[in-house]
Formats: structure tokens, sequence, C-alpha cells
């Protein structure tokens, strides 16, 4: 009589009696990232670091008695126009998710710049125009 031989995947689970834990393929965590954030209307930044930041860079450029002050709306839509650019910039690296590097290279990051700042004047133009 024969017995049948288990897969050392099989062993090992038998033996130790705890099953794999299910993990996602590479990708497809990030693209469910993505629709999730597309189909929101709320601000990624969080405002309170936003608002910190915001005001490091108003001291540095009005030092002296007489700092600056921003009302809520300002800040709001200072708020709103940064991750707007954010998200301009960002959208062409998602071309690196269909290659297996894991980092975009110098000559990669020069054109994406290249590209985010062209994509950025024609956004600009767009609403000069309207």
């Amino acid at each position: 009589m024969r017995v049948p031989r288990l897969g050392k995947e099989k062993v090992k689970e038998k033996v130790a009696g705890v099953k794999k834990k299910h993990r996602w393929r590479p990708g497809t965590v990030a693209l469910r990232e993505i629709r999730r954030f597309q189909k929101s209307t709320e601000l990624l930044i969080p405002r309170s670091p936003f608002l910190r930041l915001m005001r490091e860079v108003i001291n540095e450029v009005k030092e002296g008695p007489n700092s600056l002050r921003v009302q809520v709306g300002a800040v709001g839509a200072l708020q709103e126009a940064a991750e707007a650019y954010l998200v301009v910039c960002l959208k062409i690296p998602i071309c690196a998710l269909s290659t297996p590097n894991v980092s975009l290279s110098c000559h990669e990051t020069f054109i994406w710049l290249r590209d985010c700042e062209a994509e950025t004047k024609t956004q600009g133009n767009i609403l000069k125009q309207t």
C-alpha cells in the first residue's frame, strides 16, 4: 500500500497548523487606492501639516514684527491649488507601474519634470481662455 507524497508546502501546513496569510499581487493595492482617491473629493494632505508648512514659508518671506495673517478661505484655496499641482505632476510616473523598475532613473526624472512644467503651462493657458 502506497502512501501519497505531500508537497513541501502541505507538509509545512500540516506540521505547523498555520495557513499562509493572503498577499495581493504587486500593484493591485496601489491601483485600488488610486481608484478610491479618484472617487473621493476630500483633501489628501492633512490641514495641520500644510498650515505649519505655509506658516514656515511665510515667516521666511516676511520677517519682522509685522508677520502676515492668512484667512481660513485663503488657506483652503492654497491647499486646493497645491494638491491640484501635485496631482498634475504625479500623473506622469504612473507609466512606471508597467515597467519592472523599482525607481525612476535620473533621465526619467528630468523628462518627468519637463513634462510636468509643460502640463501646468497648458492648464494655465486653458484657465486664462475661459
